[in-house]
């Protein structure tokens, strides 16, 4: 019985590993995901007999425990594309799952085959696709009210930031109370599981990769094209350098300086962690070595720098020529980081 309730939720875990193609989520943090996903069960549980929650109450109670670090790290921009939200709820979910079917096993010894393969097969994926949902739905939002803009704020004000929490948790929520209410056969609930969470998978993994391909396809050679140009003091010839003369014109001398040398050290950064992508993409993994592991680093640090020094307003200032949205740096360091 313990490998019927168990077993599904592994190969759930593979199944949605195996549609990040680019390989932005490595298996040290499905593993941390999977750890928060076991405390916030146990947790759960421990808050059970303190506190008695409402068939209603307990699943809104258990969705905003699982999601809660995820929505925190969307909401610091740490999850740039949606196939991280989808990967890392799954193993938060998987995490839980895991920890609830291994609890009632133990306090129901006699369970029969149907309810353990419900338990593995159903509530597992109700877990893992609900907290999946959870993120997704709310990184979704915070892209809509932000538009993707430079600074990272809210459309509507500060207040706006918990919306697209509370509507994250009102969509994965209503889907947990109504498995919960088991309105229709426990089979039939199956079914309609496996379909619309493996469909919302394949169609998340599916949309994100032509996401990043589009953004691969369309920067990379402009980002190769301008370094180049840099390097070999012509820069001044392009439409960037003749857009940045405008800029030179604005700010003072130290602040174009940092300007020159911040967007040399993007575009750097930049080739490299998309062409690792797509390698990565094409089945090769080629891992940085000590030394470029830590001239990478070192480069970031300076990037990261020197944009803190410029401020936003300089930043967006250069946003016809140079789009750094709040989440690029961490969308370099992720790519270079795996």
């Amino acid at each position: 019985m313990l490998l019927v309730s168990l077993l599904p939720i592994i190969v759930y875990l593979f199944i949605v590993r195996s549609t990040d193609t680019f390989s932005l989520v490595t298996w040290k943090r499905i593993l941390c995901c999977m750890a928060w996903g076991v405390g916030a069960c146990l947790i759960v549980f421990a808050m059970s007999y303190v506190i008695p929650f409402s068939d209603v109450l307990t699943p809104l109670v258990e969705e905003l425990l699982k999601g809660l670090p995820l929505l925190v790290l969307v909401f610091r921009n740490r999850i740039a594309f949606f196939i991280e939200a989808v990967v890392m709820g799954v193993a938060v979910g998987c995490g839980f799952a895991f920890t609830e079917n291994s609890i009632y096993l133990f306090f129901n010894e006699g369970i029969s085959f149907a309810d353990a393969m419900v338990r593995g097969v159903a509530t597992s994926l109700m877990h893992l696709g609900c907290t999946s949902i959870n993120v997704s739905v709310a990184m979704l939002l915070q892209h809509f009210l932000t538009g993707n803009n430079a600074e990272g704020t809210m459309r509507g004000g500060r207040m706006m930031v918990f919306f697209p929490i509370l509507s994250a948790l009102v969509v994965s929520g209503t889907i947990h109370v109504t498995y919960n209410l088991l309105i229709v056969s426990a089979y039939i609930q199956i079914l309609l599981l496996i379909i619309v969470f493996l469909c919302f998978f394949y169609f998340m993994g599916v949309i994100d990769e032509k996401i990043i391909t589009r953004w691969l396809d369309s920067s990379l050679n402009e980002d190769i094209t301008l370094l180049t140009a840099f390097r070999a003091g012509h820069i001044a010839d392009t439409q960037t350098g003749r857009f940045l003369k405008t800029i030179q014109e604005r700010v003072s001398p130290e602040t174009f300086f940092d300007i020159y040398m911040m967007l040399s050290l993007y575009w750097d950064l930049s080739i490299q962690a998309k062409s690792g992508l797509m390698l990565r993409e094409s089945g090769l993994n080629i891992p940085l070595t000590p030394e470029q592991r830590k001239d990478t680093e070192a480069k970031l640090t300076e990037f990261l720098t020197l944009k803190k020094s410029i401020g936003l307003a300089a930043i967006v200032l250069l946003t016809p020529v140079m789009k750094i949205r709040s989440f690029d740096a961490w969308v370099i360091k992720n790519c270079l980081s795996v």
